[in-house]
Order: C-alpha cells, then sequence, then structure tokens
C-alpha cells in the first residue's frame, strides 16, 4: 500500500472511529438519562407525601450530622451561607466551619457576625493536617437545633486539607461537606437522612446542584428561582441538570455512581477515616500508601475519596452503597466569565486524571463489579478518549472534505451526528427537569426538579439545548485538552475564582445606555444629545437588587449660539427613581427661543428583564410646540455578545410642526478596564417633510468615556446622521460634524455631581452651531 492509500485508509478508519463514538456516546448517555428518569420524577412527587416532620430528635434512629464548610477568602458570601445552613430543617446540627489560611477577611466577618470566642475544645486527631491555630465557639446568633457551632482557624492547606481538619473537629455519626459559597434547601438535610435511614448500607450520599446566579436570595434563603439568560451560566445550567440530575440519578440505581460534589455530600465519618481522610500531600496511612503512594495529592479530592470507598469496601468485603438524590437541595454560584470557567474545568480535568491514574488497576477488572466492568470504562472511554476523539473528528474531518480528500456528504454527516448526540442528550434532561409533577397530596400545587414554572424559563433552557453546542462544548474540549497538558507538566493548584456573591448586581456588560435628547433648535433642526442628561455609565447603574437605590434629581441648563441668529436658552429637570435593576423618571422641560417658549413633560423607564440584557424608553410631549417635536419617543436596547461587549440599538420617532423624523441606530459598545467605555453607532435618518419631501441619510458616531476616581471626561464625534428642514426646503440633505466634550465631576463624600461641556457642531451648508450646557446631580 502506497504512503497515499495508508493515509486515506486511516482517515476512513479515524471517520468510522467519530461515528461509532457519537452513537455509543448516545445511547450510553441516553440510557442513564432514561434510566433516572423515572426516580427523578419519583422524587419530586414525593414531595409532598414525604413524613419528613417525622424526624426528630427523639427518634433513636436520626443520626447526628456535622456541616463542614471549608472557607477560603469567602468574606462576600460566608456569613450569608451559614445563615442559610443554621436554616436547615433537622433537630440535631452541628456546623464546623474551616478557615483554611485566608487572607482577606473571612475570620473576622465569622466573629463578627456570630460572636466568636476561643475555646479549648476537645478533638480527634486522626488526620494530619497543617497546623491549627485556635478553635472558636459561637455566642450568638445559633439557633437551638444547631447544638454546636465552632470555626477551626488553621493554615492554608488547601481544600482537602480543610476538610480533614473538619473531621478531627466534629463529634457526629456523619458529616455533611458544604461550600462556603452555597444556599442549601432547608428540607435537603432531612431528604438526605431519610435515605440513610431506609437503606443503612448507604455510606454517601449526595444531592442537585442548582445554579444560583439568576435566583433571589434574601438573607441566606432562595426567594426566587430563574434560569439564567446569560450564556456561560445558561450553558452551565444544563450541563448541571443533565449530569447532577439524570446521569448521576441513573450510575445511582446501578449502583455504580463514582462521584459526589464535593459542593454537597452526606458521609459517614468513621468510613472517611478508616479510608485515610481525603487526599492531601499531608496524609499518613498504609492504606494511602498502598493506593495511590506516599505524600500523594489530587484537586479532585471530593471524586477520589468516592472511588477510594469503593474500592476499600470491595477489597474488605464490605457492603456499602454510594446514592444520589436528584432533587435540586444545593445552589452554587458557577463562572459567569471564561477564564474563570475555563480554570474551573482544567482543574476539575487534572483531578479526573490523577484518580483514574490513582486507581487504574480498578479499569475492566471484574473483582471490583460493575464499578470495574461498567464505571470506569465509561470514564476512559468517554471522559478521557473523548475530547480527543471530538476535537480532531470536528476540526479535521470537515477540513479534509473542503479540501476534497474525503466524500464531503459522510464527512459533515458525522460531524453532525456528533452535534445532534449533545442536543438530544440537553432535550431529554430539559423535559424531564421541567416536567411538572403534584406535590401536595390532594395535587393543589405542581413543581418540577428545579422548582421553576415559568415558560420563559423553558423557552431559555431550549434553546440553550442549541447554543450550547454551538461553541461552548467545543470550548469545554480545549479547556478539558488544556488540563491534560497541564497534568502532564504536573501543575497544581486550584486556581480559585472570584465570587461576585449572592446579591445580584447588574454588569457592565449589560448596562443600557439611554440617551435623552436635548431641546430643539431653530426651523425645527434636532438638536445634537445633551451628554450627561440621563446617559448612565457601567458603574452608575450597578444596582444592588435587594435594596432601593437612592433616587437623583438633575437641572441642567443649556445655551446655543447660531452664527448670525444670537442665541437661545434652553432648561431641563429630572427626577429618577431607582429599584432593583430598573430606573423610572419624570420631568418638565422648557425651550426660548427669537421670543417663543416651548413646554415639555418628561417619563422614561429602564429595565433589565434579561441577564445579558435589557431595553430602555423614554416619551417627550410638547403638545403646543412650534418649533421642538410636538412628540418625541426615544427606544434603546442593549444586549451582551461576548465578554466586555456588547450590542446596541436605537429607534427615535419625532413629530415636528413641520416634519416626521425617524432615526434608526445600530452599534457596540467595548467596557474597557478601569470603568472606560467606547461606543460607535451607524445611524440612518429618514424625514418626511409636510410638503412629501423624503430625505434619508446616514452617519456614524463614535463616543468614548474616560474615568479617573470621581473623574469623568466623555469625547464625542460624529459625521452625517442628520437631516434637517432647512428654511423653506432648499437645503434638505445636510451633513454635519459634530465634536463635544463633557465632564462629570463628583464632588467627594457629597451627594452632589457636577456636569459642564459643550459641542460644536459645522453643517456643510448653514450656519454654525456651539452648545454650552452646565447642570448638576443630587442624590437623595
Amino acid at each position: 500500500m502506497t504512503p497515499m492509500g495508508f493515509t486515506l485508509a486511516f482517515l476512513r478508519f479515524f471517520e468510522a472511529l467519530v461515528v461509532v463514538y457519537s452513537l455509543l456516546y448516545l445511547a450510553a448517555n441516553a440510557f442513564l438519562i432514561l434510566r433516572g428518569f423515572k426516580p427523578v420524577l419519583d422524587h419530586v412527587r414525593g414531595l409532598g407525601f414525604d413524613d419528613l416532620d417525622q424526624i426528630d430528635g427523639h427518634d433513636p434512629s436520626t443520626p447526628t450530622i456535622a456541616v463542614v464548610v471549608a472557607a477560603f477568602n469567602e468574606e462576600t458570601t460566608i456569613v450569608e451561607s451559614l445563615q442559610s445552613l443554621m436554616m436547615v430543617d433537622y433537630p440535631m446540627l452541628e456546623i464546623v466551619v474551616v478557615n483554611d489560611g485566608s487572607t482577606d477577611d473571612t475570620k473576622a466577618c465569622l466573629r463578627r457576625a456570630f460572636g466568636m470566642r476561643r475555646r479549648d475544645l476537645p478533638t480527634r486527631h486522626q488526620l494530619e493536617t497543617a497546623t491549627v491555630h485556635g478553635h472558636y465557639e459561637a455566642s450568638r446568633g445559633v439557633p437551638n437545633h444547631v447544638h454546636r457551632f465552632i470555626m477551626v482557624d488553621k493554615a492554608n492547606g488547601g481544600r482537602a486539607d480543610a476538610n480533614n481538619a473538619g473531621l478531627n473537629a466534629c463529634i457526629s455519626d456523619y458529616f455533611l461537606l458544604v461550600d462556603a459559597d452555597c444556599i442549601v434547601d432547608p428540607r435537603a438535610l432531612k431528604t438526605l437522612v431519610r435515605m440513610l435511614q431506609r437503606d443503612p448500607e448507604i455510606v454517601a450520599t449526595g444531592g442537585q446542584i442548582g445554579v444560583i446566579n439568576n435566583c433571589q436570595v434574601s438573607q441566606g434563603k432562595i426567594v426566587h428561582t430563574a434560569i439564567s439568560r446569560s450564556y456561560l451560566p445558561l450553558c452551565q445550567t444544563l450541563e448541571y441538570v443533565r449530569a447532577f440530575g439524570l446521569m448521576r440519578t441513573g450510575f445511582s440505581q446501578l449502583n455504580s455512581l463514582m462521584i459526589l460534589s464535593g459542593a454537597f455530600m452526606v458521609m459517614s465519618r468513621d468510613l472517611a477515616v478508616d479510608v485515610g481522610g481525603f487526599l492531601t500531600g499531608r496524609s499518613r496511612s498504609r492504606l494511602l500508601d498502598e493506593y495511590v503512594g506516599p505524600g500523594r495529592h489530587s484537586v479532585g479530592e471530593d471524586m477520589e475519596i468516592i472511588v477510594r470507598m469503593h474500592r476499600y469496601l470491595r477489597e474488605h468485603g464490605r457492603r456499602g452503597k454510594v446514592v444520589h438524590s436528584p432533587l435540586p437541595l444545593c445552589w452554587t454560584e458557577v463562572p459567569d466569565n471564561y477564564d474563570a470557567l475555563s480554570k474551573q474545568r482544567r482543574r476539575w480535568h487534572r483531578g479526573f486524571l490523577e484518580i483514574l491514574w490513582f486507581h487504574r488497576r480498578m479499569i475492566l477488572n471484574p473483582s471490583y463489579g460493575r464499578i470495574g466492568m461498567f464505571a470506569m470504562p465509561y470514564l476512559v472511554w468517554f471522559e478521557l478518549l473523548g475530547p480527543y476523539i471530538e476535537t480532531v473528528g470536528l476540526i479535521l474531518l470537515p477540513l479534509l472534505a473542503v479540501l476534497g480528500i474525503l466524500d464531503p456528504f459522510p464527512a459533515f454527516l458525522v460531524v453532525g451526528i456528533s452535534l445532534a448526540t449533545g442536543v438530544l442528550q440537553s432535550l431529554l434532561a430539559v423535559m424531564c427537569a421541567t416536567w411538572m409533577e403534584p406535590s401536595s397530596p390532594n395535587a393543589s400545587t405542581m413543581r418540577s426538579l428545579l422548582g421553576t414554572d415559568s415558560w420563559r424559563d423553558r423557552l431559555a433552557l431550549i434553546g440553550g439545548c442549541f447554543l450550547s453546542e454551538m461553541g461552548y462544548r467545543q470550548m469545554t474540549l480545549l479547556w478539558r485538552l488544556h488540563g491534560t497538558i497541564d497534568h502532564l507538566r504536573g501543575k497544581q493548584g486550584w486556581d480559585k475564582f472570584a465570587r461576585k456573591g449572592f446579591k445580584e448586581a447588574a454588569t457592565a456588560a449589560v448596562v443600557l445606555l439611554l440617551a435623552i435628547s436635548s431641546p430643539t433648535t431653530a426651523h425645527g433642526q434636532l438638536s445634537p444629545q445633551v451628554p450627561g442628561a440621563s446617559e448612565s455609565t457601567p458603574n452608575e447603574t450597578e444596582v444592588d437588587s435587594t435594596r432601593i437605590q437612592p433616587d437623583e434629581t438633575l437641572v441642567i441648563m443649556g445655551m446655543e449660539r447660531r452664527d448670525g441668529s444670537g442665541q437661545s436658552w434652553w432648561t431641563e429637570a429630572i427626577h429618577r427613581w431607582k429599584l432593583d435593576d430598573q430606573r423610572t423618571w419624570v420631568g418638565a422641560y422648557q425651550q426660548e427661543r427669537f421670543g417663543r417658549n416651548d413646554l415639555g413633560i418628561i417619563g422614561g423607564y429602564l429595565a433589565r428583564p434579561f441577564a445579558r440584557g435589557g431595553f430602555g424608553t423614554e416619551l417627550r410631549l410638547s403638545p403646543g410646540a412650534s418649533f421642538s417635536p410636538r412628540w418625541l419617543w426615544t427606544g434603546d436596547t442593549e444586549i451582551a455578545v461576548h465578554g466586555r461587549f456588547t450590542a446596541t440599538g436605537q429607534i427615535r420617532m419625532a413629530w415636528y410642526p413641520a416634519l416626521t423624523a425617524s432615526t434608526y441606530a445600530v452599534g457596540a459598545i467595548a467596557y474597557l478596564p478601569r470603568n472606560w467605555w467606547w461606543s460607535n453607532q451607524i445611524t440612518l435618518t429618514r424625514s418626511v417633510f409636510r410638503g412629501g419631501v423624503i430625505d434619508q441619510i446616514a452617519g456614524i458616531s463614535s463616543r468614548i468615556s474616560v474615568r479617573r476616581k470621581d473623574t469623568e471626561l466623555r469625547f464625542t464625534i460624529q459625521r452625517g446622521g442628520e437631516s434637517f428642514l432647512v428654511q423653506a426646503l432648499e437645503a434638505t440633505d445636510l451633513r454635519a460634524t459634530v465634536w463635544g466634550v463633557v465632564v462629570r465631576q463628583r464632588l467627594h463624600a457629597t451627594p452632589w455631581t457636577l456636569i459642564g461641556g459643550f459641542d460644536q457642531r459645522r453643517p456643510e451648508r448653514g450656519a454654525a452651531n456651539i452648545y454650552l450646557h452646565m447642570g448638576v446631580i443630587r442624590s437623595w
């Protein structure tokens, strides 16, 4: 066989391999999803019938539970997380929070919030950890059902080391691992304990993880659940529904579950200590040396201890089960930017590779039952080899088809099958997650797995099934490949991403820049926008969704001077209310020109109903106007498209005494570092004059905002984009060049902000104009 023939044969073999992989991937995952479908619905239906209220401290079968919270630099969420834990409905609760050498104010926040006082408490030093500096006990803010609330202050050693320190300090039969950035459902722990009571062979169990990014939280409790509309959180929501809600339930039904999320799982303390605790470089035990080698550690400690438990139970002839509860019992914040998500997924894959290598003897080993013959081969085929097969297939096959080396139809069909498998799995998961079941004995109330019944949420999830296959899935493949490279290079470390906290805030990527136009000039000519009159910068529109923001009153005055025509004046006053991520304003304006006055009223509304965008609208009415619009309506929208870039659109309709003008604009905004931003727009203005003449003219504008502390400078330049009635329709095609500067200065430590600036318009024909304006904003 010639080299070319061998190459073609290999490519056709690889093409067939991709087809086989895709079909097996679809078949295996569909089987697991369908296997978990009925148990998921049974759990949801059981919410209205479970006798969880019967679990109390008088029942001898009710175990004591210690909640172990590893906290490293969690000052933004730690107090609210612990408050939510103390609202968990369980009669015998112990809380052990481990401050793992935080460099922020985590420790101080805990001491202030709960009156932590240093105590000499009895501990069991069964697991080696980093140096423990001391133990603290809460003196206030602890409900009666929490019989013990302590903090372990220790040197930094990583999450696994902190978990081991928590196991040494707790005195309960079981322990619950929960991340410091999670919100736990009040019924969550009783649900898991009921599973332990029904089946004594269960040694570890975990729950569903929900995405909290678009939910509303108040005092450590979720008051409203919603599906995030942002691209990355939406795709992760689908992943969590598919992986946690269905596939892990399917694995659990087959008694071959290999992982429970370290964010929320209950485990037997004695068994965890017997197998050597969580894997850290400080761990010292004969079993750990035999299984993984001395001095080894892993960033995937939650999965590793479960795999080690399976191995230990099989090798020692002990019975034990690891099961999963599909209800959304715990809510966590997921990364909402590419850098943070990349770090997380690379870390996950590094930990996965470490675990496969540590426990490689279990792969296809019948001594380990379904774990060795099904679960481990599944991980090797789809999680270890899958990224390479999919990446090469998605890139190589279309390229070879375009170059004519392979037949285009089979090549693109293979790629289509690969992408369709992901869409089908996600659609199955969404159908299960949004399936409504009665949650009360008389079927008077209904609920779904995610606790949301909004059609907007359902449509968002369905749309996400397709969107996640167009970019997100491919990025996760690349991140997993990158994680493989990190593993081969021996990279260590956690790569923790910064949390924003549970109080939802509008981000700069979705801020609406609603421009309120100024009064108009002579002959019905539209005047330039008054920068600063109602435009909001990214910092100014960041709002806290849990409280009303201060009101603002804006008063601004301006002067227009036209060559050879003297000068005219205008004034406007606006009061704005801000609630959550909505703004409402009303006001009035007055314009004077050549002894004539136009009076009008202003009303506007701005909202961000979607995580990635929103809209604003304003209406100005002046029924008796003689030289300005009788009414002027402006609508704006802005949608985040990628990273710091947003797309914008604007429509403006104006009725003058002598014409109707419509302006359409599309553009983009780049949000730069240091709270700077740069906006560009292309405009088309269409004027219909009373005599039937129609004029259309295009233009372009650019605006940049530069900030330094309390000072902001805005520079504007515009070319074209204006169509005016000039005298007696003698010149309808009028282009102008406009440039301007605006200064906004906030008076430090006061509620006042000063505004001042000017604009200059130089038209191709007609008189040049200069506009001066100044004003003040007062926050209440």
